[in-house]
């Protein structure tokens, strides 16, 4: 699915309200909860400023990954998946508008292949191109991007110094030397030494 980047930057205006009351658990599932129905009611309302910013097409890709993001974060739970499972019903509703924006109707005519047959077909044909290319791709070459990175990310450690965060102060303890001190030994140095 693609989509313009102003359908993006109004993903990040509405997160951007979120973020000003804190972003919680518990906002983010609010968020989910409020844009689902936001979303599932644009069409019926059919009120252009509902519509333009529940962006009822796009939604339920934002909100399945903020679900997943959730999942991932703090741990699947039947909430999460539940919001995953409706988000990809709501998505099976634009399903034919999206595919006759994307492939163009007659080509979507000529396909002569139901919704959720094309989606399972899909979706199983996504699969196993992920198992090949985790297979023959990532799994090869895992081991040698690992030691990789770890030896990159070990030469940054040695050759960057860390910045400090407050400058450091000399303790108490550690008797200072004055300058006027410094220069009486000097001075007394230079004594012993021409009096010899």
């Amino acid at each position: 699915m693609y989509w313009t980047l102003f359908v993006e930057l109004k993903f990040y205006l509405i997160t951007a309200v979120v973020m000003l009351f804190g972003v919680t658990y518990r906002n983010c599932l609010i968020l989910c909860g409020v844009w689902t129905v936001a979303a599932a009611l644009a069409p019926v309302l059919n009120t252009p400023l509902v519509t333009e910013f529940a962006m009822p097409q796009y939604a339920p890709s934002f909100l399945a990954g903020i679900a997943f993001y959730l999942m991932r974060r703090h741990r699947p739970n039947a909430i999460l998946w539940a919001i995953v499972i409706l988000q990809l019903l709501f998505a099976q509703s634009y399903i034919d508008n999206r595919l006759a924006t994307n492939l163009g109707k007659a080509a979507v005519d000529a396909l002569q292949i139901p919704a959720p047959v094309l989606v399972a077909s899909v979706t199983a044909h996504m699969l196993v191109t992920a198992w090949l290319v985790h297979g023959l791709i990532e799994h090869p070459l895992g081991k040698w991007l690992r030691t990789t990175t770890h030896r990159g990310i070990g030469d940054v450690r040695q050759h960057v110094t860390p910045r400090l965060r407050h400058a450091r102060r000399p303790s108490p303890q550690t008797p200072t030397v004055s300058r006027t001190a410094e220069d009486d030994r000097t001075t007394a140095h230079a004594r012993t030494f021409e009096s010899v």
